[in-house]
Order: structure tokens, then sequence, then C-alpha cells
């Protein structure tokens, strides 16, 4: 039966997506072509002759350096980032509510099982969690092999020497950064996405959203292992400044949004009067 209602939610939340995800498609391709742009800029402070696929995917998920709270500076909005992040948990927000309210209210009678059909939800939101990703991966690699790029992970050194102070930079830098460009963004939607689930049926949608631009505001201006935003965005990792924030307690961290999302929002579900809370 899982299968059943996680097929249904395949086809009728997916499908009905796919407006969504050409608008994806375009956000990356002007990203993708927004670095081109500027790579050549960039690649002059050390007479860089090319760049790689990882430098694409560095600039799509570099975030913002660290904001000093009083400093001349101004505070330099990460909108490329946060633009990426948000749009993925756009997606995810109303089919959840919204089919409850509808013909999935008949998938939950007919299904007999609140937990099929809040775990249902919880699959689609990584199964388009995981969609969303590999189109972007895919979207990148696409452009940056016709754009002439080194189809290599590695990290160019003139990518470091341009974004990050060079005060703060370790003296050893890491030639790829694999795990903070292709996992921590994807842990972080996901893991937000399935608190945006839960947080629906307490606060309804749009707060639930708005919950979520909150906790990536708030990464943005702090440097602390206590925001989730933060292990999401290159500039902010460990393997490059001596403040960063180190992945594997991010990975942590993420699983155990996870792991609590999923488990009160079945809790929650289980004992949810559909009747009394009709959409409002």
């Amino acid at each position: 039966m899982f299968f059943k209602v996680l097929r249904y939610d395949l086809l009728n939340g997916t499908l009905k997506s796919a407006k969504k995800y050409l608008i994806a498609l375009l956000i990356f391709l002007v990203a993708a072509f927004d670095f081109t742009l500027r790579a050549p800029g960039l690649r002059n402070h050390l007479n860089a002759e090319m760049s790689t696929l990882g430098d694409y995917l560095m600039y799509l998920f570099y975030g913002m350096n660290e904001y000093e709270i009083g400093s001349p500076e101004p505070f330099r909005f990460p909108a490329l980032w946060i633009l990426i992040v948000l749009f993925a948990l756009y997606i995810v927000l109303y089919y959840p509510y919204n089919d409850l309210y509808g013909y999935g209210k008949q998938v939950l009678v007919n299904s007999g099982s609140r937990s099929v059909w809040w775990l249902s939800k919880c699959a689609w939101v990584f199964t388009t969690v995981l969609t969303y990703f590999l189109l972007l991966f895919a979207t990148v690699f696409v452009y940056a092999r016709a754009a002439g790029a080194v189809m290599t992970l590695n990290i160019s050194k003139y990518m470091y020497m341009s974004f990050l102070p060079v005060a703060e930079l370790k003296e050893t830098l890491p030639m790829s950064l694999n795990i903070e460009i292709i996992l921590m963004p994807f842990l972080l939607v996901l893991a937000l996405g399935l608190l945006q689930l839960f947080m629906s049926l307490l606060i309804r949608p749009i707060l639930s959203y708005s919950l979520s631009i909150v906790i990536l505001v708030i990464s943005a201006y702090y440097v602390h292992p206590f925001f989730p935003g933060n292990y999401a965005m290159i500039a902010r990792s460990d393997k490059l400044i001596e403040t960063g924030v180190n992945n594997m307690v991010g990975i942590y961290f993420f699983l155990g949004i996870i792991i609590v999302s999923v488990f009160l929002g079945w809790i929650y579900f289980y004992k949810f009067d559909i009747l009394s809370n009709e959409r409002i």
C-alpha cells in the first residue's frame, strides 16, 4: 500500500510541479552563465587559463563570508545561494497540504493507514529534493562542458583567492570540496523541507516557509554550528577558514532534523483531526 500511495504522490505531486522545474532549470542556466561572465576576471588573479566544473558548483553554493557586526563593510546578502535553496523549498511546500484537503483525503481513507500517508509524503519530499539537485548538477555539467571547462570537481586556486579573505585562509587548501558541494546543500534542503512538512500541519504552509526564510537569513548573518545554513555554505567550511563549521557535525545535525521532523510529524498526524482543521 505504501508504494501505491507513493506512486500517486509522484504522479500528482511531481508532474504538477513540471513548470516549477522549468523555472529551476532557467535559474541554473542563468547562474552558470553569470559565472561564465565573471570567470575571466577572476582567473586574471593568478593567470589561470580555464575553469573547472567544481568552480561552477562552488560559485553556486559559495554563500557569503562571515559578516562582522560593526564592520564598515556592508552586509552582502548571498542572493544566489538563498535563491537556489528557497526555490527548492517552495517546490515541496504546498502539495502535501493541498493534497490532504483535496483528493488525497480519499487516498488516506482508502489506504486505511495514516502512517502510510505520512511516510509517503516524506518519501515524496525526499524524491522531489533529489530530483531538483540532480537537475541542477546535470544542467551545470552540460553547460560547463559546452563552455569548455575542465570536467573535474577540483577547485581552482583562483576561486579561493578571489572569494575568501586572504587573512582568514588556511595555509593548506583542499583540491576538492565534494561533500560541501554535493551533499551538504542537498541535506539542508531535505531537512528544512521535512521540517516544513511537519510545521505545515501546525501553522500552515506559508508560515512554515517563512520559518525556513528566517533560518536561512540568520545563518547568513551568524557563523554558528546551531544555524543549519552555515553547513551548506562553502564560505563557512572549517576546511577553508579557522572559524568555520565542520561538515560531519552538519551531517549529524541535518540527520537529527530529518529524524525528528518525520517522527514528530508522524505522531502529530496520527492524532490530527482533519475535519476540524479544514484549510483556511
